[in-house]
């Protein structure tokens, strides 16, 4: 499932004593473009993970880093949403 594999991958970069901002930023923006799509408990471990980032040092002082908004899940989005498509 490739939102398990980018979650692990934000852990993985989370897990870093100092961030690269650009690593963590390629993979909330593939979180963002899939925000419809997301469940409830998926958000939940994003959003835990990228507050955790928001606070580390990072690697670059002069880089821009991106303040994600948490991910939420979308109430249209269910398991009809496959079935009416």
């Amino acid at each position: 499932m490739p939102s398990l594999r980018c979650l692990q991958k934000l852990r993985e970069r989370n897990e870093k004593e100092v961030l690269d901002s650009e690593e963590c930023h390629n993979v909330m923006r593939w979180f963002g473009e899939r925000e419809f799509y997301l469940a409830q408990e998926r958000c939940e471990g994003i959003n835990e993970i990228k507050n955790a980032c928001n606070n580390k040092e990072k690697g670059d002082p002069y880089r821009i880093f991106v303040l994600w908004n948490d991910a939420t899940p979308n109430q249209e989005m269910s398991d009809s949403y496959f079935e009416n498509g």
